[in-house]
């Protein structure tokens, strides 16, 4: 008896399911593309092996390893059943033609079931049955957070979460990324546990808040993100092949300006005449976002450029152009043109920046650690006056100078 993609019945009757109580039946690639209810019995109908690796990759982001899965070919005897953890069943390329009897797998195949010995390959039609997962499994508790997120926001919750907007929520929303990034530095993982779950917040707060407004909510966040990740991962989600990440990168970038292209511009108004209103195709920089850090933002806009070739062929230059900008700075200073001190100093910053990209520096790695280090020798300074019992103020530069002098020999 062989397998029919849709032949509910035999299906039903090789998992012993009752087709009254309930149970969420969906197409494999449909499933990759618009995810299932975890909290359902799902049936996942399939036919070959191509939807199995974005299936497989979809499972393991909504069941935890040990969830029970049983997965339903055709064999020359009727249907056969392996029941078998997700674990199991993700961790292989494919079930594919095994000898059984071995291990577990022969257990199982001896208590009547066929197991992970005995189970045929993905080729032809099959059906994966997953059982609702348990309460604390993955997604479940995210749920609950977008309720209490609700609630929050909800008559009679709490007067300040009530009062915010997404302009009042910004600076929230970047302390809480800086944060996160301390931890990793830091090498703090339960530090870092908890600002991740902080930065989280702070998504669930705005798709609660545009969920109001009626202009999204989380599930229409999460779907874009799922549909985006899916889209830009054909060598997982698809048939595209790589040889390395090098690959995936180019392939990556080459989707993402398929999708720029397919955009309008957000910032030209109707009507308008500018150049930038008239050029037609997005430009390459369109999409750097203006709130995120100037040294990010400069470095992402550099790399951007670079894709295309307007580049130096190596760091002497940009190390030339620092130094020339660095020079302009001077001369501006020296004749007292304040009106172009913003302008020059920028043009220098930019330039350091173009620097660290061609040392594959983060500069903003680069300038906090720059930072940490100064305020660690001026403490050193501070302990050195109070152990004195000078005050700091009071001690004059070149004591200070002394004293800087040694904070930075004592951390070689």
């Amino acid at each position: 008896m062989s397998l029919q993609p849709f032949d509910w019945h035999a299906v039903l009757g090789a998992l012993g399911l009752d087709p009254g109580a309930g149970l969420y039946t969906v197409a494999a690639d449909r499933a990759v593309r618009s995810g299932i209810p975890e909290d359902q019995p799902v049936l996942v109908l399939g036919s070959g092996p191509e939807p199995v690796p974005g299936l497989l990759a979809l499972l393991r982001g909504s069941y935890p390893p040990e969830h029970p899965v049983s997965l339903v070919t055709g064999g020359a005897g009727g249907l056969e059943v392996s029941r078998r953890t997700l674990a199991d069943l993700a961790g292989d390329p494919g079930p594919g033609d095994r000898e059984a009897g071995k291990g577990q797998a022969g257990a199982e195949a001896g208590k009547g079931q066929a197991g992970a010995g005995n189970v045929r390959g993905w080729e032809g039609p099959w059906a994966l049955y997953l059982p609702p997962a348990p309460a604390e499994a993955p997604g479940r508790s995210f749920r609950h957070l977008v309720q209490v997120m609700a609630a929050l926001r909800g008559p009679g919750g709490c007067p300040w979460d009530r009062e915010q907007d997404h302009k009042s929520l910004r600076p929230y929303l970047l302390e809480e990324a800086y944060e996160a990034v301390s931890a990793i530095s830091a090498g703090d993982m339960e530090g870092l546990r908890e600002e991740l779950g902080d930065v989280l917040l702070q998504v669930v707060f705005h798709a609660q808040v545009a969920r109001e407004a009626g202009s999204f909510d989380i599930d229409e966040v999460i779907r874009g993100l799922v549909e985006k990740l899916i889209r830009r991962h054909p060598h997982v989600f698809g048939n595209v092949r790589v040889a390395g990440s090098a690959e995936v990168l180019r392939n990556w970038e080459a989707i993402k300006q398929a999708e720029r292209a397919g955009r309008t511009d957000p910032g030209a108004s109707a009507g308008s005449s500018s150049p930038a209103a008239d050029a037609g195709p997005p430009s390459l920089l369109d999409g750097v976002g203006r709130g995120m850090p100037a040294l990010t933002r400069a470095a992402k806009v550099q790399r951007r450029a670079a894709k295309v070739g307007f580049d130096w062929p190596d760091a002497e230059g940009p190390l030339q152009k620092l130094a020339e900008e660095v020079q302009e700075l001077r001369e501006v200073y020296r004749r007292g043109e304040r009106e172009r001190y913003e302008e020059e100093l920028g043009d220098v910053l930019f330039a350091a920046v173009n620097v660290a990209r061609f040392l594959r520096v983060d500069p903003e790695v680069a300038l906090t650690a720059a930072v940490d280090k100064f305020c660690r020798r001026f403490a050193y300074i501070e302990a050195a006056a109070r152990q004195a019992g000078k005050n700091l103020a009071e001690m004059g530069l070149a004591e200070m100078d002394r004293l800087w002098e040694e904070a930075k020999r004592a951390e070689k």
